[in-house]
């Protein structure tokens, strides 16, 4: 499965995923998800927030400073059963190869929640608001 691209017009794209996977389950799997792909993962204990941060050293190519691409994953209370899950782009969506990116992260979150049992619906990009 590969979640599509969010395209150009999209500012702050967000991706709704439908579980009945816990909270506390589907936000592990995402941190699993982001270190994989290097990013530096922020989690408070408890907490149905966490922040995935990694540089993109490959923007040099582009002869641009590196930017960071900030992804935050927010799910229901931790222990609650099933949840929505909302994946957003915080930061960096217009990063030298963020697109794709992300989208190996929501593929491999995806993947580990269904691989535990649990179904897993996907919803499409849009546009966030901006957080106050």
């Amino acid at each position: 499965m590969s979640v599509p691209g969010w395209g150009l017009s999209t500012l702050r794209p967000s991706l709704l995923l439908g579980t009945d996977a816990p909270a506390d389950a589907v936000l592990a799997a995402a941190a699993l998800a982001l270190r994989e792909r290097r990013f530096a993962v922020e989690h408070a204990p408890g907490a149905a927030v966490l922040e995935g941060r990694r540089i993109q050293w490959s923007t040099l190519l582009t002869q641009a400073l590196p930017g960071p691409v900030v992804v935050r994953v927010e799910a229901g209370p931790p222990g609650a059963a099933g949840s929505a899950v909302r994946v957003t782009v915080a930061r960096g969506q217009n990063e030298f190869r963020a697109e794709g990116l992300v989208r190996d992260v929501v593929d491999d979150l995806v993947a580990r929640v269904r691989g535990a049992g649990h179904r897993v619906e996907v919803g499409a990009w849009e546009s966030s608001p901006r957080e106050p």
